[in-house]
């Protein structure tokens, strides 16, 4: 691996970014003036929601490894490729950017084995989602 920046040419995103250039002192003023406006009006998180919010994606990423476990466990795999197999969660959106307001949903993205599919998530994940004291409303759409 190099430090080297990418090539000119090369595209991360499905389009170009606008602008690679850096910010301007008037628009790192003008940044550092919205987040002040932003605090002012507590729409940021406070330090307690901040860390409910790593607790719920660590309940999250636990629930999607157990999620895997039972579903493979149910498809007669053995109890350490089940456990191995594991799941991995992503977040993205306004969360992963760091610009939600407070009391915003994160989005999330869950990656599984090939062999698990849609509709093991909509039998085993909702199972064990409704074994979870912690959720209150729970309404899968299998579409």
């Amino acid at each position: 691996m190099t430090d080297e920046p990418p090539a000119q040419d090369q595209c991360w995103g499905i389009t170009k970014p606008i602008s690679l250039a850096k910010p301007t002192p008037r628009e790192l003023q003008l940044t550092l003036s919205l987040e002040e406006l932003l605090r002012r009006h507590n729409l940021y998180d406070s330090e307690a929601e901040m860390q409910r919010r790593v607790q719920v994606l660590g309940k999250l990423n636990m629930l999607a490894r157990e999620f895997v476990r039972r579903a493979l466990l149910a498809k007669n795999k053995d109890e350490a490729e089940a456990v191995r197999a594991g799941a991995k969660i992503f977040t993205f959106g306004s969360y992963r950017l760091g610009v939600h307001a407070s009391g915003a949903d994160i989005d999330t993205l869950l990656v599984v084995p090939r062999s698990v599919d849609r509709s093991d998530f909509f039998t085993v994940m909702v199972e064990i989602l409704r074994e979870q004291p912690d959720v209150r409303e729970l309404d899968p759409v299998p579409g």
